[in-house]
């Protein structure tokens, strides 16, 4: 990996988010049809930086609510000039002991089901604790057919998320919510963030979630 990307420490550089996080209203939702919660959840005005964080293109932001990209105007136009489906953006402020930061919360609304492969994946039904029953879907079709149904306390989660590379047309790109992950990005996507050196990103090469 190139030395101009940076691994900012193994903790977040932002934690404490205004307005306080309902876990209540979050956990009751269904992520894939109420995405991010936007009508639910504002966005955060301030983001308030540790003390000893590095001030960087990307942010390291904690708050389920928003999966979003905390970004500053660099990295900001680096998205917007990439194979991206609408970009949500949203201004908002870091702040590091008394200093201010404009940067801009950039969100994807859009998940694209069809850029899973349903064959080689594999899909349980859950509740917080276990797993209850394994599941078969076939296509995104399907899938979206079957999300709906699933939401607190029983969840539709994958266990082997496999991705169907010859249908992706994005650079970055967000899946349906079975896995942790917030966005995926393609390899171009990778090469130009090293080329315009932005830091605060790290990439992890994948063949499938588990």
């Amino acid at each position: 990996m190139d030395s101009a990307i940076k691994k900012v420490g193994v903790y977040p550089q932002v934690t404490d988010m205004s307005p306080k996080f309902d876990w209540e209203a979050f956990s009751k939702a269904n992520w894939e049809f109420n995405p991010l919660l936007s009508t639910t959840v504002p966005a955060p005005k301030v983001l308030p930086m540790r003390p000893g964080a590095k001030v960087t293109d990307a942010l390291s932001v904690v708050n389920p609510a928003w999966p979003c990209l905390a970004v500053n105007e660099k990295l900001l136009h680096f998205i917007q000039s990439i194979r991206a489906d609408p970009l949500r953006v949203m201004p908002t402020t870091a702040v590091k002991k008394g200093i201010s930061y404009l940067y801009w919360l950039v969100a994807i609304d859009i998940v694209r089901a069809e850029y899973v492969n349903y064959q080689e994946s594999r899909f349980v039904l859950s509740n917080i604790s276990e797993w209850l029953e394994e599941i078969k879907i076939e296509n995104a079709e399907e899938y979206k057919r079957l999300a709906p149904k699933y939401t607190y306390p029983i969840y539709l989660r994958a266990t082997k998320l496999v991705l169907n590379e010859e249908a992706i047309q994005h650079d970055i790109f967000r899946l349906p919510r079975f896995t942790l992950a917030r966005y995926f990005v393609s390899e171009q996507f990778r090469e130009g963030i090293e080329k315009e050196k932005i830091t605060g990103l790290r990439f992890d090469p994948i063949e499938s979630v588990v």
